[in-house]
């Protein structure tokens, strides 16, 4: 039983990796009808990975950040092909929301670095501040 979860969430947050919205269709179709014939305990997996497509849909990085921080199994490591991709998603929007460019703290928190210096690292990669 846990296995064919776990396995669901694996293609639903792989097909997101690849960006292939008909797979992406087909895959949260699966993990519906996966969560919908089993108990809650059971399909934590697709759960997350549901919840980590309705994140990406609406560019809540902060929910998909929560969310790579609690992924079951090895879902992590699928979700780590997704974090560069939206952390670019978000700097202009904690740019736009902290002129001239946002705490180092506050951006490590918010997207999920390691450090402020990593933190720091990626806003001077990417002009934070200079626009």
């Amino acid at each position: 039983v846990g296995a064919a979860d776990e396995f669901a969430a694996y293609g639903l947050l792989y097909a997101l990796v690849r960006g292939d919205g008909g797979s992406i269709n087909a895959e949260l179709q699966w993990a519906r009808r996966t969560i919908a014939s089993r108990r809650p305990s059971d399909a934590r997996a697709c759960a997350h990975a549901v919840a980590v497509v309705g994140a990406l849909a609406t560019d809540n990085y902060r929910r998909f950040f929560a969310l790579y921080g609690d992924a079951p199994h090895l879902s992590g490591y699928i979700m780590d092909h997704l974090v560069h991709r939206v952390r670019v998603m978000a700097l202009p929007r904690l740019e736009a929301s902290y002129r001239p460019r946002p705490p180092a703290g506050f951006v490590r928190e918010a997207l999920g670095f390691a450090d402020d210096g990593e933190a720091e690292r990626f806003m001077e990669e990417r002009g934070a501040g200079a626009r």
